[in-house]
Order: C-alpha cells, then structure tokens, then sequence
C-alpha cells in the first residue's frame, strides 16, 4: 500500500513539474518571439506572442511590461474608436500590472504619474473629469512623494488643481489649498533639481579633470541633463499660473483671516511673507505684520532682508 501511494505521489509530482517546465518553455519561447519583434520595432507582428507570455505567464520576466508598453503605445497611436479606446484601457491595465509583479522597478508614485499622463492625454477618449485625473496623481503625490517626481506629472497635476479651483467656489480655504500646493509641489521640484544637480556636478567634475565616463555614467549624464531641461520648463510655467491668482488684492484679505491660527507655523509664515514680496505687496501692513511675526519666532536671512526693505 505505502509502495503505490508513494509511486503516486512522485506520478503527481513528475507530472507537475512536466507541465511547469513546458509552460515555461512556451513562455520563453513567446517571450524570444515577441522581444525580437520589439527589438526590430515590429510592434504588430510582436502583439500576439506577447499576448500569450502576458496571459499565461504574468510574472515571467520584466520585458513583458517594458515591451508591452512599446507594443500598445504603437496601438494607440494607429487604431482609431473603440479600438483605440481598447488599447488604452489595456495600457492602464499594464501598468497596475507591472507594478503588482515589479513594484520596485514600478513603485506607486511612478504608476500613478504614469496613468495620469495617459489618462490626461486620452481624457476625452475615457469620458475622464478633471477630478477623476486629478485623484490619480493625487494618489501617488500624498501616498508616494519620493517616486512621484515625473516632470510633466508634476505640471498636470498643479494644472488639474487649479483648473478646478476656477471651476469652484474659490473659498479662502480654496485658495489657502491652491498656494500651498504650489509652495509643496516648488519644494519638491526644488529637491529634485538639487539631487540631480548634485549628480551632474560629479560626473562633470570627473570629465574636467580628464577622466573618461563610462557608458553607465554617459547614461546618467544625459538623464540628469533631461530632468533639469524639464524641472525648469515647468518650473517658469508653473510661476506663470500662480502669478495670474495670487495678487495682492486675493493675498492680504487671505494671510489677515488666517494669521491668527498660523501666527507660530513657521513654514505659514514664511511662505506667506514670500508670495507678499514677490507679488510686490510690501506697502500693506499685513506683510509688515507677517516679517515681524516671522523674526520673533524664526529669525534668519530673509526675515532680515525684508526688514531692511521695511526700513
């Protein structure tokens, strides 16, 4: 008796791992086929491999997701109506895939600009509010701030904020949320140029002192250079939408209603007394108030130099 179970146990077990192995032949198989196609830029003749490496194995290697996005972007953009439409839920699709199975290779900040900007691209083909893209950013922005650092996602994102300030009622606890979205989103872009800033000086220094770049260093020059190109076209843009709102006649009946509950945030403060400076509303009691305010509780450099311009 113990002989024939054993003997079916191991029936079990070979069958098993027999069908695992030709599932995986068949996967690698697919995965060659569809990978040379991509590699050729043969995007049509690639699609249905990769359909079959997609479905049965999922999880199999990381092309899928890397090349699959190649194969439906070149869907898109030659399929019309509810085909094109097809092809663009199927990206969405893919990329909550890929960061299911490679969530450090697509972390949750990254995911969510990247649906973003394809949802804001193709927002009348989804039917999609302002709202609706604007939570999607807004995900990724409050859930996962560290990877949630694409340039333009970072400009769509502040672009929905105010388009739905406009639409709304433009309460002052509105456009108390609006300038500090622009102050949070300055700071973030702020932080990345200073990281990749930091990593260009580096390899450029290595490049003065006659040292010759590897091609992963050649690499990192080049994404350094691309992301303080982009940081600081939308950084101006950015300034243009903000200036268009914050005037002095919406900021100084703004501060002077919240003052009272903000008078010891430092952060308040000095945010405050910047947009006043900036905005060349320096002659309002108010910004006196704000700089006198801010040099009890924090003194520093700017508080000093905006009392030198009071005085």
């Amino acid at each position: 008796m113990k002989t024939k179970i054993t003997l079916i146990l191991l029936a079990l077990v070979f069958g098993f791992n027999r069908s695992h192995g030709q599932q995986d032949e068949e996967c690698m198989n697919n995965l060659s086929i569809f990978s040379s196609y991509v590699k050729n830029k043969k995007y049509d003749e690639a699609y249905e491999s990769w359909m079959k490496v997609k479905t049965k194995c999922p999880q199999f290697n990381r092309n899928i997701y890397v090349g699959g996005e190649k194969i439906l972007d070149h869907k898109i953009k030659n399929t019309a109506g509810a085909e094109k439409l097809q092809f663009i839920n199927d990206q969405l699709a893919l990329f909550d895939h890929y960061n299911k199975y490679y969530a450090s290779k697509l972390p949750l900040g990254k995911l969510q600009s990247e649906k973003g900007n394809l949802s804001y691209t193709f927002r009348k083909e989804l039917g999609l509010s302002d709202e609706e893209i604007y939570n999607i950013f807004d995900k990724g922005y409050t859930e996962d701030l560290k990877n949630f650092k694409d340039a333009k996602a970072l400009y769509t994102y502040f672009t929905l904020k105010v388009n739905i300030y406009e639409k709304g009622s433009k309460s002052t606890k509105d456009t108390q949320d609006l300038f500090d979205k622009y102050d949070d989103i300055t700071d973030k872009i702020e932080s990345e140029v200073g990281k990749a800033s930091e990593g260009l000086n580096k390899i450029i220094q290595k490049e003065e002192s006659g040292g010759t770049l590897t091609k992963k260093e050649g690499q990192y020059k080049r994404f350094y250079t691309q992301t303080l190109n982009a940081y600081d076209k939308i950084s101006g843009s950015l300034d243009t939408k903000i200036s268009e709102l914050a005037t002095c006649k919406v900021l100084i009946p703004l501060y002077q209603k919240d003052f009272d509950n903000n008078k010891n945030d430092t952060k308040w403060l000095q945010r405050a007394m910047n947009k006043m400076g900036q905005k060349d509303c320096t002659d309002d009691p108010m910004f006196e108030k704000l700089v006198a305010q801010k040099n009890a509780v924090q003194p520093d450099a700017t508080t000093a130099y905006y009392l030198g311009v009071l005085n």
